[in-house]
């Protein structure tokens, strides 16, 4: 079962959230750079045992903040994809709710049983006058039916679908959980390097 709110989509929480990625993403950038920058500056002048221990630990460093940088990229591409995907399958719809399907269903065979009942009773003269002339059309008396009918068959599609839809979304985001990880192990290879 699922139930989407368009504004739920479209919400400053999930904004903030690409935000907040964003600054990570580009700190995690500055500070490649100044590190990557300290090393190579200094690499000429010093030497020794000493330095090559210190070099290790920032490339350890540099390591993490790359899986960082990667970790946050992927984190915000997926919930960008993830919010896409599910806006475009909303359409204009505001509410999307399969728990509604049976009755959506139920409404669909009561506004096409209308319809057989109309069309029966329009071919077997009852909407004919004295001289057995059609009093009014066939259309004027099914079409708003004919109308709803194709915007609850739709709607129908659309609900059989949402389950699916929303699953592949959420996917998108599961995917990062990878590089997430990534970085984990990269903090904790630091951590036990400054334990030894």
């Amino acid at each position: 079962m699922a139930k989407i709110l368009k504004s739920d989509l479209n919400n400053s929480s999930i904004s903030s959230m690409k935000t907040l990625l964003s600054n990570e993403i580009s700190d995690a950038e500055k500070l490649i750079s100044s590190l990557t920058s300290l090393i190579e500056d200094t690499s000429d002048e010093l030497k020794g045992k000493g330095f090559d221990a210190i070099r290790q630990q920032v490339s350890l460093y540099i390591s993490a903040l790359n899986s960082r940088k990667k970790a946050a990229e992927s984190l915000k591409d997926s919930i960008s994809l993830g919010i896409s995907t599910m806006n475009n399958f909303m359409e204009s719809y505001d509410m999307l709710d399969d728990s509604e399907l049976s009755t959506i269903t139920t409404d669909i065979n009561s506004i096409s049983a209308t319809i057989n009942q109309i069309e029966y009773n329009y071919y077997n003269g009852v909407y004919k006058d004295e001289e057995g002339n059609n009093k009014v059309t066939l259309n004027s008396l099914i079409g708003n039916y004919r109308t709803q009918l194709n915007e609850l068959n739709k709607l129908k599609e659309k609900l059989s679908q949402l389950n699916s839809t929303d699953s592949s979304a959420f996917s998108s985001v599961e995917s990062a959980k990878d590089l997430v990880i990534s970085y984990k192990t990269s903090v904790n290879e630091i951590q036990e390097s400054n334990i030894v």
